[in-house]
């Protein structure tokens, strides 16, 4: 089963993105300006804890974020330009060293040409699971809201209610980490990878464990900063104004379109190391 080593394809991807920040914010505006806009309708039309009606009303921004993530992964591995506001913004030059190294074991499975079929793929595979994560979320927060009414009251022996919870528990653990390598499924698409090729490499849950790492690694401290720095800026706003809720809405998209280009760039180092069926020596 290939691996990766989480810890470094994290390190990469803040590293991309710091190189990169500039060209990523830049053909990022569509998405960062159409975020908002949703954010701000959901505010105002009060869906802030209605999932599903939340999330329709986010399609539009999905939709633009899935041709930004498309190509982020595409510029990463081939630095082919991003497509914005109908046409390819050219990106800075670039040094040849820091474009990504194919092994034959790679190359094996890698189809370069065609990239307006992959983009469509990945475009296509991105929006589907995030439907798919609406329609559960927003499936299980009405169920969450039946039995909160009316708990479920436990049965009359308690050792057994215990080990019973015990393994659910374990069992439900398990099948989110295995999961969570689907989330990531426009990732290999996008590349040129075929999606059996990818199931079979990660095949296990160590390669999904590694996955969360990554995305942990990827999330929390990214999240702990812009906290911090949130609070710093909006304090000094009443709350509840309409400066306070148009710029936190502007800041968070933001930071969600920091992060999301952070976890992308990670999750490309880790799907070209899988298929490498190696781990990668960062100086190389």
């Amino acid at each position: 089963m290939a691996s990766f080593d989480f810890i470094d394809v994290t390190i990469k991807g803040y590293e991309f993105v710091l190189k990169n920040v500039g060209y990523l914010l830049k053909v990022a505006i569509p998405v960062i300006f159409v975020k908002v806009l949703c954010q701000l309708l959901v505010f105002v039309w009060g869906f802030e804890t209605q999932f599903l009606r939340q999330g329709l009303v986010l399609l539009p921004a999905f939709a633009l974020e899935a041709v930004f993530i498309a190509g982020l992964i595409r510029y990463l591995m081939y630095r082919e330009p991003i497509f914005v506001w109908g046409q390819l913004v050219s990106p800075p030059e670039q040094d040849e060293t820091e474009l990504m190294k194919f092994e034959p074991e790679q190359l094996a499975y890698l189809d370069r040409g065609n990239r307006r079929t992959y983009m469509q793929a990945g475009i296509a595979t991105y929006l589907l699971i995030q439907v798919t994560m609406l329609a559960f979320i927003g499936w299980t927060s009405d169920i969450a809201g039946l039995f909160g009414s009316d708990p479920i009251k436990p049965p009359l022996h308690e050792g057994l209610p215990f080990a019973i919870e015990l393994i659910v528990f374990a069992g439900t653990l398990a099948s989110i980490i295995w999961l969570f390598r689907l989330v990531w499924l426009y990732v290999p698409v996008t590349m040129g990878y075929r999606l059996n090729d990818f199931m079979r490499k990660i095949k296990g849950l160590k390669a999904s464990f590694y996955m969360v790492m990554t995305w942990l690694l990827c999330f929390i401290p990214l999240l702990m900063i812009s906290s911090i720095f949130m609070s710093l800026i909006l304090s000094p706003l009443p709350d509840g104004g309409a400066a306070y809720i148009v710029l936190r809405a502007v800041m968070r998209s933001l930071i969600e379109v920091l992060v999301m280009s952070v976890q992308v760039s990670a999750m490309t180092y880790a799907v070209h190391i899988i298929f490498a069926g190696k781990k990668e020596d960062r100086n190389e």
